[in-house]
């Protein structure tokens, strides 16, 4: 049976549509249910008719009372502009390092980075995913594809100095 179809059967009086992007139930202007949004990445749709408690499937059920509020607060989650944190390449975050130290070798600190998971640290680096396949892989199961970009905040310049010269 379509939407259309459903809707029609039970009334569009009766009928609210669930928003996954927004995490919203809607029915009218003032009849709005808002869903978490973690909530809302772990929904898991199954066919009519193919649910089976034995088996273990994930499911969702809502089961309670809904009560009404004047008002809500929404906290919008703003994605910045990573460049403006982290607006250092390598080749940059070399090139100040070396005009600070011009002794330290370019493989030196590509090595402080290194044993300093100064790359895994987002308070000095973030990675620069090329599709959000590599994003979600990372933030899953911690995997970087080889040759990810990284960026990196000016701190790192300072860290990597001190680190050479506690060496010395």
């Amino acid at each position: 049976m379509d939407l259309i179809q459903k809707i029609k059967n039970s009334g569009p009086q009766n009928a609210a549509i669930l928003d996954t992007k927004r995490g919203l139930i809607e029915k009218n202007d003032s009849q709005i249910l808002v869903v978490d949004e973690e909530l809302v990445k772990n929904i898991q749709w199954i066919r009519e008719g193919d649910f089976s408690e034995k088996k273990g499937e994930r499911t969702l059920k809502l089961i309670g009372s809904v009560h009404p509020i004047d008002q809500i607060e929404v906290v919008k989650k703003v994605k910045e502009n990573k460049l403006k944190e982290y607006p250092l390449t390598a080749a940059d975050m070399i090139t100040l390092v070396k005009r600070k130290k011009p002794n330290i070798k370019q493989n030196r600190i590509y090595s402080i980075v290194s044993e300093n998971k100064l790359k895994e640290n987002t308070e000095y680096s973030s990675y620069v995913f090329r599709s959000k396949k590599q994003e979600e892989a990372y933030e899953k199961h911690g995997i970087v594809q080889g040759g990810t970009p990284s960026i990196y905040k000016p701190s790192i310049v300072n860290y990597i100095i001190n680190v050479f010269e506690n060496e010395i």
